[in-house]
């Protein structure tokens, strides 16, 4: 680890993910024609405790749109999730759908904006620990009962102030899907899935196959500002 160990950081590490060498790609190659579409199939390495479906080194299948604020751009991602599952043999399969301007609307609605990533990370984990699990955690961290049960309203499906746009954005992403073959009900709305990683900015999604018993079987997002932080200008 490095004169960094004691710390907790690490000065060097095997590759870890697809997405941040992707970004690089972009960053160093400004003349590559857009929006520019890339699949990518490479072993990853994380520092994970292995257990049930997790390991330290496993192959992970990349897909990215880059260039384009089109929807179509998370509807032909999710297309691809579902294409692959049943070329598999998969048929029940069930995609996830939400949007982390939805999420950072309840931060704002409940006075937290300065407490946006620590309810994001306690929401996210909602389906392994619960609600009394997500609400101790919150208070942990500061959240009053008032503030713990406006998120559960929230959660159950009461509007989000402000955030009208990004609600009609998840139907119409849906309705895309249905347009590239994606069977109806396949990709359902649900108010909970956060996606843990902060630099997602819009629509974030998974996907769960119930027999599997594992969790999530692939995952994903728009995160229109990484790009950004090695290219200096804006790419969604």
């Amino acid at each position: 680890r490095g004169e960094g160990g004691k710390r907790g950081e690490v000065d060097q590490a095997l590759r870890y993910d697809l997405t941040v060498p992707l970004a690089r790609v972009i960053a160093m190659n400004p003349a590559l024609p857009l929006p520019f579409r890339r699949y990518q199939v490479e072993p990853v390495w994380r520092a994970d405790r292995p257990q049930k479906g997790r390991y330290r080194q496993f192959l992970q299948c990349d897909v990215d749109v880059v260039g384009t604020e089109s929807e179509l751009a998370e509807a032909e991602c999710l297309a691809v999730v579902d294409a692959s599952l049943t070329a598999l043999g998969f048929t029940d399969h069930v995609i996830r759908l939400n949007d982390r301007r939805i999420l950072r609307g309840m931060a704002e609605t409940i006075n937290a904006s300065d407490r946006e990533v620590s309810l994001i990370t306690a929401i996210d984990k909602l389906d392994k620990i619960g609600r009394d699990g997500v609400a101790r955690e919150l208070s942990g961290r500061g959240f009053d009962d008032a503030q713990i049960d406006r998120v559960f309203e929230l959660l159950a499906g009461a509007p989000v102030p402000g955030c009208e746009d990004a609600v009609a954005g998840l139907a119409r992403i849906q309705a895309l899907c249905r347009s590239l073959g994606v069977p109806d009900g396949r990709v359902q709305v649900d108010p909970t899935l956060a996606r843990g990683l902060d630099y997602y900015t819009g629509p974030v999604f998974e996907t769960r196959i119930p027999e599997s018993g594992v969790g999530s079987v692939s995952g994903g997002g728009r995160y229109d500002g990484l790009i950004g932080m090695f290219s200096g200008r804006d790419i969604p």
